[in-house]
């Protein structure tokens, strides 16, 4: 599942989009319906030869906790706690299930969304952060290699 993967460029997008065209399912969580179809349009039709059927749309409002845990309820039981962060890891290591969960803050990365609120592309700040692709790296590593997991 990534959060947030509606913006084209964004962080969370590209991750999406490079897990999608690894072959991995991903669940595109955003909080409007008419943008995670969007989001799933734009990254099938970048991918020719991936399969569509890996992207599934997850609508939500991560800032609404009724509706967190209505979409956690409709989860089987073993995966019932996967909007609490980290919580999950916590319980599915207690059983030994190997997984690893990770979250990055967006601090850093020159995003449309970090250009608005600075201001301006030309901001000094702006000018000195990563770009999305570089952002999403760390993220990106970790779902692919076992050194985190050790």
């Amino acid at each position: 599942m990534v959060t947030g993967a509606n913006t084209p460029g964004g962080v969370d997008y590209i991750i999406a989009y490079q897990l999608f065209i690894k072959g991995a399912k991903v669940l595109v969580s955003v909080c409007n319906p008419a943008k995670a179809t969007s989001s799933i349009e734009n990254m099938a039709n970048d991918s020719s030869s991936t399969d569509r059927g890996l992207l599934k749309p997850l609508v939500m409002d991560l800032s609404d906790f009724k509706d967190i845990w209505h979409l956690a309820g409709n989860w089987d039981e073993s995966s019932r706690t996967f909007p609490l962060r980290y919580e999950i890891q916590r319980r599915l290591t207690a059983q030994n299930v190997p997984t690893f969960s990770l979250s990055m803050p967006p601090g850093g990365v020159g995003t449309d969304d970090a250009a608005g609120f600075l201001g301006q592309r030309n901001n000094e700040l702006f000018k000195q952060s990563m770009s999305p692709v570089d952002g999403a790296m760390t993220l990106l590593f970790a779902a692919e290699h076992l050194e985190p997991r050790e």
